[in-house]
């Protein structure tokens, strides 16, 4: 894995589905999401996350996943409860196209466990959010690229820009960068 010293010559960026809309270049509040993909490190600025990944989303359509139960990815004394997502091809599909984009570009990733056959599709339950409970499912229309100021654990979170799924419009809504 790698240390948060190592990043702070490298931009780093999360993505994540929509649940409910952030407005580009406003804080990210980490409300009831899925990621899709997890921490990266990446030389990008987030306009060119936007550009190589833009193309790629505008070929998926939007598609439903289904919540399954909850499980507890935390530690001991921090729990983090998530729904975990199953058997969805489509959020497979739409995680290994980005991240096949991510790693052409060399993009580091925070946690390698956590991606491709390591990485567990499921829903953060956040407290004091609404519930994603089992059975539940949502229609994934767009993903949210988030970018980390510094450092993941201490930093701000900015949305930078809301990109759509099967979109035929060929320009995020990005803050201006």
């Amino acid at each position: 894995e790698l240390t948060v010293s190592e990043s702070k010559t490298k931009n780093i960026f999360i993505l994540v589905a929509e649940f409910d809309p952030m407005e580009p270049g406003h804080p990210y509040q980490a409300g009831l999401h899925c990621t899709v993909i997890d921490w990266f490190l990446s030389d990008m600025l987030p306009h060119e996350v936007c550009a190589l990944v833009e193309p790629l989303l505008e070929r998926i359509k939007p598609f439903p996943i289904k919540a399954e139960g909850i499980e507890d990815f935390g530690t001991p004394g921090q729990p983090l409860p998530v729904n975990i997502i199953k058997g969805e091809p489509a959020l497979w599909s739409l995680h290994n196209t980005v991240m096949d984009a991510l790693e052409a570009r060399s993009a580091e990733f925070v946690h390698p466990d956590y991606v491709r056959t390591g990485w567990r599709p499921h829903v953060t339950v956040p407290h004091k959010t609404r519930a994603f409970a089992a059975g539940s499912t949502h229609t994934v229309r767009a993903l949210y690229l988030i970018e980390a100021i510094g450092s993941i654990e201490n930093g701000d979170k900015i949305v930078q820009a809301r990109l759509r799924l099967g979109s035929d419009e060929r320009q995020a809504e990005t803050r201006s960068i």
